[in-house]
């Protein structure tokens, strides 16, 4: 399986800083752990931050021991032809699904919030043309934006955590460990496979890294920055809202909606609004850009380019089919989603792995029988 022509190069502190933006766009939300464990989610996100590491290990491990390759190739050398290319099938299935997950999380925000008139048709193929947009810049294109919403996103949150802090109370912190143990190994789990273990998608720019770079030292501290800012961001909207925050369907922007000084500084809300769509721009662009990279390669083609804008129409008509209301989003994304993501995050880069441990393990027997 021959990778499709991408000469683009990026950094590893442009991939380091790509991986916290990318992982800043779903911190942002914070629904989809809030409404398991409400104001102690935060126990959730270290918990979360722990099962992550083991997952961010084995992406790392399978790219050290195949230099050179992407995802793909890596299914391709791992498992061989027929079955590396099955995996391979599923895995452009799940990039997919997640572009769609973000062009619907987006058009119901925008329809929610900010422009309830407009059709939800335009907002997602707007949307997604902008994404198809940046995904033929390649991984250097993609890669040399992150460290802007990088900044960005840390801006905001500190901005709001200044302007909030009247608004803050410890007490809604206490009581602690009032849930069952089963709820707090469900939020981590949660936390784990959707925000965290989605950096599994950077395996597809591990080849684009320029000579010398550290792709395991950017993956992990990528991952610590970006838990970092979830983990602050939950803690601003338990400090703010208490026992709101879990039945909230957005609750970072409610708590946002709390700032007002002397009726000067008004409507933060706006800013917060904007650094969203960034970020899910960003964000769903990687996707976009994986899903259509790893679909070139099964097919063997030689560029993936022309494939965006067919993959694009089939994203729109995803989010259309299989995505409804916010409320019904948000226990698919705290229920459903998170098991869906978890086989193509932990199940199959981890049998990957074994695999490709017992390949070496048989291949060094065989050498030794000959010698």
């Amino acid at each position: 399986m021959t990778a499709p022509l991408d000469k683009s190069e990026a950094t590893s502190r442009q991939l380091l800083f790509s991986a916290a933006a990318f992982i800043q766009s779903s911190s942002l939300l914070s629904s989809f752990v809030m409404v398991l464990t409400g104001r102690e989610s935060w126990i959730s996100a270290l918990l979360g931050l722990c099962i992550s590491l083991l997952l961010v290990w084995a992406y790392t491990a399978l790219v050290k021991r195949y230099p050179g390759k992407n995802l793909f190739g890596i299914l391709a050398a791992v498992f061989g032809e027929p079955l590396g290319r099955l995996f391979s099938f599923f895995y452009v299935f799940f990039f997919l699904s997640m572009v769609a997950v973000g062009a619907n999380d987006v058009s119901g925000f925008v329809v929610d919030y900010i422009m309830p008139q407009t059709p939800q048709v335009v907002i997602v193929l707007t949307f997604l043309f902008v994404c198809g947009w940046a995904a033929r810049k390649g991984a250097g294109g993609i890669c040399r934006m992150g460290f802007l919403f990088f900044l960005l996103a840390v801006a905001v949150t500190l901005v709001n955590i200044l302007l909030l802090a009247k608004d803050m109370q410890l007490s809604n912190f206490l009581p602690v460990f009032q849930l069952p143990l089963g709820r707090y190994l469900q939020g981590g789990f949660v936390v784990a496979s959707v925000p965290l273990g989605e950096v599994l998608v950077f395996l597809m720019f591990a080849p684009n890294l320029e000579a010398g770079g550290g792709f395991r030292r950017s993956m992990f501290i990528g991952l610590a920055l970006g838990a970092a800012t979830l983990l602050t961001v939950i803690l601003r909207n338990v400090a703010v809202l208490g026992n709101l925050a879990s039945v909230a369907s957005l609750p970072s922007y409610e708590a946002v909606r709390h700032i007002k000084l002397a009726e000067v500084i008004t409507r933060v809300d706006l800013l917060y609004a904007l650094t969203m769509l960034f970020l899910q721009f960003f964000k769903t662009a990687i996707y976009f850009y994986a899903a259509a990279l790893g679909l070139a390669q099964v097919f063997r083609l030689r560029d993936y380019k022309y494939l965006l804008p067919a993959m694009g129409a089939l994203a729109a008509a995803y989010a259309f089919i299989l995505f409804g209301p916010s409320m019904e989003n948000i226990y698919g994304g705290s229920r459903v989603l998170p098991v869906f993501a978890a086989v193509f995050e932990g199940v199959l880069p981890l049998f990957t792995l074994l695999a490709a441990f017992l390949r070496r393990g048989g291949r060094m027997r065989r050498k030794e029988a000959l010698a």
